[in-house]
């Protein structure tokens, strides 16, 4: 996510096989994490 020259949050990586199968990833990068906004409180 650095290596395109802007300091983005999130990279996402897809791949396609011709035959109608793909996949897709969506990465959070490790030092941008909000405490509150990924963390779920204790019950």
């Amino acid at each position: 996510m650095k290596r395109r020259g802007k300091d983005s949050r999130f990279g996402v990586i897809s791949m396609c096989i011709g035959s109608g199968m793909g996949a897709a990833a969506v990465f959070e990068r490790g030092d941008a994490v909000d405490e509150l906004t990924n963390a779920r409180g204790a019950m």
